[in-house]
């Protein structure tokens, strides 16, 4: 999943659950979001991240827990744009160069008989690699 993806399922996310911060609601719907955005993040950054641990320290009144839980997604899609050290067209070499990776390692030999395409792929990871390497 591209960076642009990702940001745009955390805030469709927050969209949400912001409904789940109404106080006068019983049961509280707030655990709900709190489950929810734990797993998003869990998934698509990391278990061990600390965006997660946030998350999880979520708590009190529906509207405290469910405002608290808006701004850690909204930390974590600054987070995304600020780390976006590469272009989409780069992920989208990239997601290729992999397809065509998996194809060999599984013995897919149709799909990698063109040596033009693996000879393109090659000089594209080098290219690649020189680049944004220091």
């Amino acid at each position: 999943m591209t960076t642009d993806e990702l940001i745009e399922q955390a805030k469709g996310l927050r969209q949400r659950i912001e409904p789940y911060g109404n106080d006068n609601i019983e049961p509280s719907r707030a655990p709900g979001a709190k489950a929810q955005v734990c797993q998003f993040l869990a998934t698509y950054a990391g278990p061990k991240i600390s965006f997660v641990a946030q998350a999880n320290e979520a708590g009190g009144y529906a509207s405290y827990q469910v405002g608290q839980l808006t701004a850690v997604l909204d930390a974590y899609c600054k987070a995304l744009r600020t780390a976006d050290l590469i272009s989409k067209q780069d992920v989208k070499d990239v997601t290729a160069w992999a397809g065509i990776r998996n194809d060999a390692a599984h013995g897919d030999w149709a799909k990698v008989e063109d040596h033009n395409r693996v000879r393109l792929m090659l000089e594209g990871i080098n290219l690649f690699m020189r680049q944004k390497t220091p």
